[in-house]
């Protein structure tokens, strides 16, 4: 039988409602190494979506990441930011992406589409405990865990 590992967030809150509104700028707070160790989402709404990742072992010497959502009242001065293509301030698609590795499947991203076909894509890095994203027609680094075609896009309905 699979193990389920889920996104982790507060039980008060579900992160799929804030991911389907609008998203107009992402923060990055990095780690000594220069790797994003969390993301933040900011739209209309007053607070933001702060995504990062925790590490499950799967078996000896095998890890992998599992998204972790809060949210945040306010911006950190020290972070980078980002603005994202007009087409994520409205209502999209939000699909999460799943991983099996040894009789585990983890909620390790998420990938947002939007009516023109721009994405956005979080999910767990492939340095432990950090986190990647890309976004249509933004500048980055897109490292994660796994290579995106090895996991499996699922509709997030919370």
């Amino acid at each position: 039988m699979m193990t389920t590992l889920s996104f982790r967030c507060p039980s008060t809150f579900s992160p799929i409602e804030w991911l389907k509104g609008g998203i107009e700028l992402v923060t990055f707070q990095c780690a000594a190494h220069g790797k994003p160790i969390a993301l933040t989402l900011w739209g209309e709404q007053k607070w933001g979506l702060k995504i990062s990742s925790a590490m499950h072992d799967v078996a000896e010497r095998i890890e992998v990441g599992v998204l972790v959502f809060e949210l945040v009242a306010e911006k950190n001065a020290q972070d980078l930011s980002l603005r994202v293509p007009d087409s994520f301030k409205r209502s999209h698609l939000v699909e999460k992406l799943l991983i099996d590795v040894d009789g585990v499947t983890a909620e390790s991203g998420v990938l947002i589409s939007t009516a023109n076909g721009d994405v956005l894509v979080a999910v767990a890095g492939a340095y432990p405990y950090t986190v990647t994203f890309f976004a249509t027609g933004l500048p980055g680094n897109f490292e994660p865990e796994y290579p995106l075609e090895k996991y499996r896009r699922t509709k997030y309905v919370g």
